[in-house]
């Protein structure tokens, strides 16, 4: 769950104070309007601005899973590139995760790298880094380029002014837009975005799609209407009277679908998003330094970013830390920890072969949250899972289970149990189960 959050939060405080002008300015007056237009015009000018302080919570569930909410504070700031966008930005954060614990610390995305630094037992910080792929939709989304037009579809926003309030000495213009879910989602470039999400995804990667267009995923969308049970999706810009910059700005999301009628095993599925941020030194200058020494990571960063949003293909073999022989019918043990935060397991296995993975904490009440990823000889994710939903009693909430995946092809294949929430070392007990 964190490492969907803190990749969630990261969109957030790159790209939401850009994206986030209601261009569309439906229930406003025409001078709130030009002053909300003025406003994104100006924080797009600046070129940078400093999250002072930012918070967020991300939960949800779905089927027997009872869900999890995960947490986040930091701080740091922004540096947009030319345009104003985000998907070429520089930026730095301090975070700290849950009740408190910062986990790692620091993270720095500089010239097409990403890093992170993590205390080693003296107490110092030890950066490690990897080079991170920003060419891909999902930074096109997180640049705000179709965020912004799908916001400005007629519809989809209907914004009003609320009362002034006063922060940092000034008077601060308060505006709340509420976002109309479905009409947001069938806007032309959305369903532009799926149809490509769809057309570009390997058929191996598919899923529950195998065989479907993107035109089938988008013609699916009206479905939603009739499927949700809340679509509340609401957010609050405070801007400056005097400066007319964005000081503040909040997201709340609650999203629940009730998928009964699709699949009674699946249930209700909720989204819940609560984040918070406060905005100063706009337009000043940063430098956002990349570590001077560094560790090459262990684990694809673009891998991980897969893990909490979409597919990206992983790094060659010699790049992941030493590995280990598993076999079907075999269970092997092992521990994860900020010292050992991956194990890799090969595998030989025949084309047609239908295999299950299963990755559990040795008690079903523990909150250990490691997570599961499948993967073939030259590295590319064949399947990934994190907080299972089966109704296996034998697995707790975050537990984690690849079911009755099918060998796309003969060879060898890997098996990688990871730690991505890093709150707490953790037995793990893995298991690789094949029918027969």
């Amino acid at each position: 769950m964190v490492v969907q959050l803190l990749i969630f939060i990261l969109m957030l405080v790159m790209g939401f104070p850009l994206v986030s002008q209601p261009i569309d300015c439906t229930g406003l007056a025409e001078a709130d309007c030009q002053f909300l237009q003025d406003a994104a015009e100006a924080m797009k000018e600046a070129g940078s601005y400093n999250n002072s302080q930012f918070t967020g919570e991300l939960g949800g569930s779905g089927g027997t899973s009872t869900g999890n909410t995960g947490r986040v504070s930091g701080s740091g700031p922004v540096v947009l590139d030319s345009d104003g966008l985000t998907d070429s930005a520089d930026w730095e954060f301090s975070l700290d995760f849950n009740d408190g614990e910062r986990i790692p610390g620091r993270f720095v995305l500089k010239d097409g790298y990403f890093y992170l630094a993590s205390e080693d037992e003296n107490g110092d910080l030890v950066w490690s880094g990897s080079e991170y792929n920003t060419n891909d939709i999902v930074n096109d989304l997180i640049g705000g380029k179709l965020v912004a037009e799908a916001l400005a579809s007629p519809g989809v926003l209907t914004t009003v002014r609320l009362e002034d309030t006063e922060l940092d000495g000034q008077t601060m213009q308060v505006y709340t837009s509420n976002v109309d879910l479905v009409t947001f989602l069938m806007s032309p470039s959305v369903l532009a975005m799926l149809r490509e999400v769809v057309a570009n995804m390997p058929e191996d990667q598919r899923g529950g799609m195998t065989g479907q267009t993107g035109g089938d995923v988008a013609g699916a969308i009206p479905l939603l209407s009739f499927l949700l049970t809340d679509d509340t999706i609401r957010y609050t810009l405070w801007v400056g009277a005097d400066d007319g910059l964005v000081h503040h700005l909040e997201l709340y999301m609650n999203i629940v679908l009730d998928a009964t009628l699709i699949d009674p095993n699946i249930g209700e599925v909720t989204l819940n998003v609560d984040f918070k941020t406060d905005l100063d030194g706009v337009g000043e200058s940063y430098t956002v330094e990349a570590p001077a020494e560094f560790e090459p990571m262990d684990f694809d960063v673009n891998a991980l970013v897969s893990a909490g949003l979409a597919g990206a293909e992983g790094e060659a073999e010699e790049d992941y830390p030493a590995e280990f022989s598993i076999a079907y019918g075999e269970s092997v043990t092992g521990t994860l920890s900020r010292e050992n935060q991956w194990d890799v397991y090969f595998f030989e296995a025949a084309e047609g072969d239908v295999i299950t993975i299963s990755l559990k904490a040795p008690s079903v009440e523990s909150s250990f949250d490691a997570q599961v990823l499948l993967i073939n000889a030259n590295g590319e994710e064949l399947a990934f899972n994190d907080d299972h939903d089966s109704d296996r009693e034998d697995l707790g909430v975050f537990d984690s289970l690849i079911s009755e995946f099918e060998i796309p092809a003969d060879g060898e294949y890997r098996i990688v149990a990871t730690w991505l929430t890093e709150t707490r070392d953790g037995d793990y007990e893995l298991v690789l189960e094949t029918t027969e």
